[in-house]
């Protein structure tokens, strides 16, 4: 029996963990296996079957509250190496997105997940969502999915990462600083002056800094509370307590747990020709690297065209999204015309990940989950959203 850390003990206690035998190399039938966990919450009989991949790559959902209803079954997972999952000795030429698609395959097989089970991925886990759907439907063996939701979509390699450098180095990091741009005037003269202050506030460097804002651009405007990023830098100009949150939670971002080398795996090889090392200065979002360059890395570039996906396919994206931006999701949706089809374009500001975002804040993120899994009409649910968006439908 292979013993697992004692930290990976400590970090499942408590949960509802399956588990099945993963090899290290799916395409060697006698490659060194390791046990793949998950975790299963049984909502009771008649619900519906979510099976949930997160973003990163390299993030975790074993433990944290499923995004979505509670009143449905959820099977939430960790990629390998991280979470339940860090099991030592798992090579990092295996840290691949098919490697991870057919882990969580393993457990669906496993498990005996009834047939018309909803694969969801954010983000980067729209990736894996892809293939696990692709593979599902092509296994013989395998119970067959319903429909794959997809919010913040990777339909393909991103080139915005490849291009948005003039010396190809280093230089302002476009889509980014154009977001920045757009959102400054929002914030509060005195927390912009100490934003740009020299050094930068609440002890952080000016890189930290930058890699701050870089990972929240994204976001957007929300529903009550305004532009994400605007609600976070104004606390600078707050109470102290206001202060001292803003730096808990540059802090909790800048020393979240090592996603490596999974992040490094697959991002360098698969989803980004270049990764910038960030910093911000003189009120801009710069690239002062690449943090891809050391790795040294055989490119395999993610193209969504590749996996033929048959079930209906529902997308989420906002119109400000510069992490997976909408020609990105309109190349996965027109890449996969032999699929039913449902594009939900989230307008009025919305950023990265609407469906958990601006629909959650908007009250309507359970009317449309309700729409998603069938119990209602999806385009009337989001009608009542009382937001800007459109829905599109391919049959």
């Amino acid at each position: 029996m292979m013993m697992l850390p004692a930290l990976l003990l400590d970090v499942c206690a408590g949960i509802t963990i399956v588990s099945t035998p993963a090899r290290h190399y799916w395409s060697d039938p006698l490659s060194q296996t390791f046990p793949y966990r998950a975790e299963r919450r049984d909502a009771g009989p008649g619900q519906p079957w979510v099976i949930y991949l997160p973003g990163g790559p390299g993030q975790t959902s074993i433990g944290a509250a499923p995004p979505g209803p509670g009143a449905y079954n959820w099977i939430l997972t960790d990629p390998r190496t991280q979470g339940c999952n860090a099991v030592a000795g798992i090579p990092d030429e295996s840290l691949t997105s098919e490697a991870l698609a057919r882990d969580v395959l393993a457990i669906i097989k496993a498990q005996a997940i009834p047939t018309g089970y909803l694969i969801y991925g954010q983000s980067y886990g729209t990736v894996v969502a892809t293939i696990l759907a692709s593979l599902a439907e092509a296994d013989l063996s395998a119970p067959k999915p319903g429909a794959i939701l997809l919010e913040g979509v990777n339909g393909r390699a991103a080139r915005a990462h490849a291009l948005m450098w003039p010396s190809g180095t280093s230089g302002v990091i476009t889509p980014q600083q154009e977001e920045w741009v757009r959102i400054r005037s929002l914030i509060l003269p005195a927390a912009i002056a100490e934003l740009d202050a020299t050094p930068p506030p609440l002890g952080f460097t000016a890189e930290q800094r930058g890699a701050y804002l870089y990972a929240i651009l994204p976001f957007g405007d929300y529903p009550v509370i305004g532009n994400y990023v605007a609600s976070q830098v104004n606390k600078l100009a707050g109470t102290p307590e206001d202060r001292g949150a803003l730096q808990k939670s540059i802090s909790s971002a800048l020393a979240a747990p090592s996603r490596e080398p999974i992040a490094t795996q697959i991002r360098c090889r698969e989803l980004w020709a270049r990764v910038p090392t960030v910093t911000y200065s003189g009120g801009q979002i710069i690239g002062i690297g690449d943090s891809c360059a050391a790795a040294g890395l055989t490119l395999t570039p993610w193209d969504s065209k590749v996996w033929s996906v048959a079930k209906p396919i529902i997308y989420f994206e906002g119109e400000r999204d510069s992490l997976t931006d909408p020609e990105n999701a309109g190349y996965h949706f027109w890449s996969h015309y032999g699929a039913p089809r449902t594009f939900v374009y989230v307008r009025g500001g919305a950023g990265h990940l609407p469906l958990s975002s601006q629909m959650f804040y908007s009250g309507c993120r359970g009317s449309v989950w309700e729409g998603i899994v069938g119990h209602t009409n999806l385009k009337t649910a989001v009608q009542g959203c009382n937001l800007q968006a459109d829905v599109y439908a391919a049959p």
